[in-house]
């Protein structure tokens, strides 16, 4: 069974050696048994990779330290971490294995990536001398809830960082400047934001949910519409399969119990969804093993691991749903071109006169067309195709189809034989023969936070032939699944 756990970093205090001497292990340890578990940040998820910590950067962190280390640029946000028991303490097995961990560096303490740590590992009771009143409560229900908090932000960087700075403020050994923390007021107003909603909800027991139902719409272009059914209030985390692609990562069930994403599947291929809920979790802290001499000052404070605080034990359950995408139909080979006629005999003059080409000396005419959905969901992959026709009876030449790219849409892959200029997709047809047709297709991505009428103009020139214009306009909607979080109070 997977644990998915959720952690974060805790600054330290110059009598850490002290403190330590004084917390509680985990169940059935006395306070001075040795922990051997190892904590491994392997990468940086999600988040801001480069804030600043000097003077304005992340605000009042360790205001004491005298000197900032050289690497003094904090990665906040969201980390992959793993965490291995010791085989030889049973009470730690339930808090082992792959997590979410906002695991980022205070000033003086830094865990390198793909570093395994020893580390002790305690559970909430042993914070009591630490974690006055009602901060692991808060701390507790903010853990369970950041996943959530964070796929209902539009900049989930930004989020994944406020969760971190509203853990920082939360924590009484971490002096965190409560009205300004950084220097990005994006992230200041979701802290504040984010604090509001912890305050509001810490105190409520939340039942566990249920396992989510997952059921699959029509599939149209290879999407289709997942409905997840489930206890309402509760994320529920989503991931797919054999290269599909997800509108989002995480859901909240609504209040009529049910929740909504888009999976775009690939031709030729059936895809899995997964929906899965964490249940349960038990606040437990991280502690990095040290030499007694290691922390003998303020200045080498910086060779220690990080403490972590994560929500361990949870239980994952989840269910699947297929979507299959049909292979694709080769189209038809094209009609045979006419063969036009011989042209008649010349009549006979008395002197040979070569031809003559007037410039803009029209005859010829185009038609185009162009199709694409009426209707799409911001995230979603669509596809345009154009048609260009010689509707005449005269050779058309130096052909020229552009396909200019609304704002809020990107090509996903630009097409052989093309060139990109501006936003606007060329393809150089050279001539048409009298009813010959070209057939391209157009693949783009709808940005997730556009809504509204979105219109994809394009045009056909030719040397001998009049410019002919058309285009093809979507209504965007945006992703269902906005964050609901229930404020319990009591």
């Amino acid at each position: 069974m997977l644990h998915t756990l959720r952690a974060v970093t805790f600054g330290r205090r110059a009598t850490r050696l002290v403190l330590l001497g004084a917390l509680i292990a985990l169940a059935g340890a006395g306070a001075s048994a040795a922990h051997a578990a190892t904590v491994t940040k392997t990468s940086f998820a999600a988040g801001i990779p480069g804030f600043p910590t000097q003077a304005g950067g992340l605000g009042v962190f360790e205001a004491g330290t005298p000197v900032l280390p050289a690497d003094a640029i904090r990665e906040v946000g969201t980390y992959a971490v793993t965490v291995v028991a010791d085989p030889a303490i049973p009470a730690e097995a339930p808090f082992a294995g792959s997590f979410k961990a906002y695991a980022v560096t205070d000033i003086r303490n830094h865990t390198d990536n793909g570093v395994a740590y020893t580390m002790a590992l305690q559970l909430a009771p042993g914070f009591a001398g630490e974690f006055p009143g009602d901060v692991p409560a808060k701390l507790t229900w903010l853990l369970r809830h950041a996943d959530a908090l964070i796929a209902g932000e539009a900049d989930t960087a930004r989020a994944a960082a406020a969760v971190q700075i509203v853990v920082w403020q939360t924590l009484p050994l971490t002096r965190a400047d409560l009205v300004k923390p950084s220097v990005d007021d994006a992230v200041n107003a979701l802290a504040v934001k984010f604090t509001s909603l912890m305050d509001a909800g810490f105190n409520g027991e939340e039942p566990d949910g249920a396992t989510p139902v997952l059921s699959a719409g029509p599939v149209s272009g290879c999407a289709s519409t997942i409905t997840i059914t489930g206890t309402p209030g509760h994320a529920v985390t989503l991931t797919v399969d054999n290269g599909g692609v997800l509108s989002t990562s995480v859901v909240v069930i609504g209040q009529d119990g049910t929740a909504t994403a888009m999976v775009q599947g690939t031709p030729g291929a059936t895809v899995t969804v997964t929906g899965s809920i964490a249940n349960g979790g038990e606040l437990v802290r991280a502690d990095g093993v040290h030499a007694a001499d290691v922390h003998t000052t303020e200045a080498n404070q910086s060779f220690a691991p990080e403490e972590l605080i994560f929500l361990g034990g949870q239980q994952i359950t989840s269910s699947t749903v297929l979507v299959a995408c049909p292979a694709l139909v080769p189209p038809l080979p094209p009609a045979p071109l006419p063969v036009p006629p011989l042209p008649p005999a010349p009549l006979p003059v008395p002197l040979a006169i070569p031809p003559v080409t007037v410039a803009g000396v029209t005859g010829g005419a185009l038609a185009l067309t162009k199709t694409g959905p009426s209707a799409a969901i911001a995230g979603q992959v669509i596809t345009y195709r154009l048609r260009v026709r010689n509707s005449s009876s005269v050779p058309v030449t130096s052909v020229v189809l552009r396909d200019v790219l609304p704002a809020g849409m990107t090509l996903v892959s630009r097409p052989a034989g093309t060139t990109i200029k501006n936003g606007t997709v060329v393809w150089q047809l050279g001539t048409l023969a009298p009813g010959q047709r070209r057939s391209i297709s157009l693949q783009v991505r709808i940005n997730r936070a556009i809504t509204g009428r979105r219109c994809n103009s394009a045009n056909a020139s030719a040397a001998n032939a009049a410019t002919v214009r058309v285009r093809a306009c979507s209504a965007i909607r945006a992703v269902s699944g906005a964050v609901r979080i229930p404020i319990v109070t009591g």
